[in-house]
């Protein structure tokens, strides 16, 4: 069981991304108001790839050199 983590600029921890049976765990330890208010939340709507077609077309990336600058970060040891 791994958790990933999310770092902001300054390199800091950020989010924590947890497996679904270890936050299923962790739940039931939380207090029985948070619990409730977590179970509360509102049903995702469906997602529709239709609704973000083009989304990305103004900022006029260059696919390729985006692809090669990540393929560099992958690369980097910590």
């Amino acid at each position: 069981m791994t958790i990933n983590y999310i770092y902001n600029t300054q390199g800091q921890i950020e989010y924590a991304i947890l497996p679904l049976e270890l936050w299923t765990a962790i739940q039931t330890y939380l207090p029985m108001d948070l619990a409730s208010q977590l179970k509360k939340t509102a049903p995702k709507p469906i997602f529709e790839p239709k609704n973000y077609f083009g989304l990305l077309a103004p900022l006029n990336l260059d696919v390729e050199t985006e692809l090669k600058q990540m393929r560099q970060e992958w690369n980097k040891s910590f």
